[in-house]
C-alpha cells in the first residue's frame, strides 16, 4: 500500500492567467513554485521511506530512510524561511510551516513505531505486531492525506486571491 502516490497538485496552481496591479505573474509563480518545491522534497523523502517499508531489506536501510525525512524537513524549513516576497501575506508560508510540523508529528509517532516494528527480530514479530503495523500504516496514510488536503486548500486560497483572470 503506497502512501503518497501522487505529486502535489500544487504545481498545477502555479500557472495563472492575465496580470494587472500587484505582484507580477512571474513573481506569483516563483513564490508558489519555491514553496511547493520544498514541500515536494519532503514528500519525496517520505515516499522513499515508504518504498523501503515495501522492499524491507535491513534495519540500517530503514533507519537511513527515516533520518533522511528529518534531514529534508530541516532543509526545507530553512529554505522556506528564506523565500522572499509576499511579506504582507504570509498565509502560504505559514501553511508550509504547518505542513512541516504535521509531517514531523507523523514521523515522531506513526512512522517511528512502524520503523520499530520493522526492525524487530523475526522471532518477536508476531501476529499482534503485524496487525499493529497494518493499522499504523493505514493511520499514517489517512493523516498524510489530511495534511495534503490542508496544504492544497492553502494553495487554492492563495491562487484565488492572486488570480488575475477575468473569468
Amino acid at each position: 500500500m503506497k502512501m503518497l502516490n501522487y505529486s502535489f497538485v500544487l504545481l498545477s496552481l502555479v500557472f495563472f492567467t492575465a496580470c494587472n496591479k500587484g505582484p507580477s505573474q512571474a513573481e506569483i509563480n516563483k513564490y508558489l513554485e519555491d514553496i511547493a518545491n520544498q514541500e515536494n522534497k519532503v514528500l519525496q523523502k517520505l515516499n522513499d521511506l515508504i518504498d523501503v517499508y515495501d522492499t524491507f531489506n535491513s534495519p540500517d536501510e530503514l533507519q537511513a530512510a527515516y533520518k533522511a525525512v528529518y534531514t529534508q524537513l530541516e532543509k526545507s524549513e530553512k529554505a522556506v524561511k528564506n523565500i522572499k516576497g509576499f511579506e504582507d501575506d504570509d498565509v502560504l508560508k505559514a501553511s508550509a510551516f504547518e505542513f512541516f510540523k504535521e509531517i514531523k508529528a507523523l514521523m515522531d509517532n506513526e512512522h517511528k513505531r512502524i520503523v520499530d516494528l520493522y526492525s524487530m527480530p523475526d522471532d518477536q514479530f508476531k501476529e499482534k505486531e503485524q496487525l499493529e503495523l497494518e493499522n499504523l500504516r493505514d493511520t499514517a496514510n489517512k493523516k498524510a492525506d489530511a495534511i495534503m488536503t490542508k496544504a492544497e486548500k492553502a494553495y487554492s486560497t492563495f491562487e484565488s486571491k492572486y488570480n488575475k483572470s477575468d473569468n
